[in-house]
């Protein structure tokens, strides 16, 4: 089964959406222009921080017709999930995250989209603040996403190549 690339942070979103059973518009990635919502309940916000290639391949390979170029990357992310709310559940609810990290889904989702979440996530720190007259809980984590990325093309073959055109400056 071939299934197609999809960003983690994206998946993550998923997962944690079904797996703290939250209603839609409780769970989004940051850099969207989200304002914080004055209702109560738990929110969810996932954002990638940084990111480092940790390999990069390329090969050929036989294919039906000829041959086949195989680009890979492999990426180590690290990815913040922030628990608001207005009330007590961001900080009653913020271990369900990582029990929902942790689960049997996140686990199937992991494999069918070819990334894998470091075992020990960071605990999670208190930058609650005042948002006008009301106190925001927010709690933050991160964890260490490491994703391949697979692209492959029909690959040339030597005497299929431009030829080179050589200049001299004189």
């Amino acid at each position: 089964m071939t299934v197609a690339w999809r960003e983690p942070v994206k998946v993550l979103a998923d997962v944690l959406t079904a797996e703290l059973e939250l209603p839609a518009g409780h769970i989004v990635l940051t850099n969207q222009k989200w304002p914080i919502p004055k209702d109560q309940g738990l929110y969810i916000a996932i954002g990638t921080i940084s990111s480092k290639v940790v390999g990069n391949n390329n090969y050929l390979r036989d294919a039906v017709g000829g041959a086949e170029e195989v680009q890979q990357i492999v990426v180590d992310e690290m990815v913040q999930i922030d628990a608001l709310s207005f009330n007590a559940d961001a900080r009653v609810r913020k271990e369900e995250i990582l029990m929902a990290l942790a689960s049997q889904a996140c686990l199937r989702a992991q494999a069918v989209y070819g990334f894998q979440i470091a075992r020990i996530p960071q605990g999670f720190m208190n930058v609650g603040s005042l948002e006008e007259t009301a106190q925001l809980n927010r709690f933050t984590t991160t964890i260490i996403i490491k994703s391949i990325r697979t692209k492959v093309k029909t690959a040339d073959y030597y005497e299929t190549f431009l030829e080179p055109e050589v200049t001299q400056n004189v």
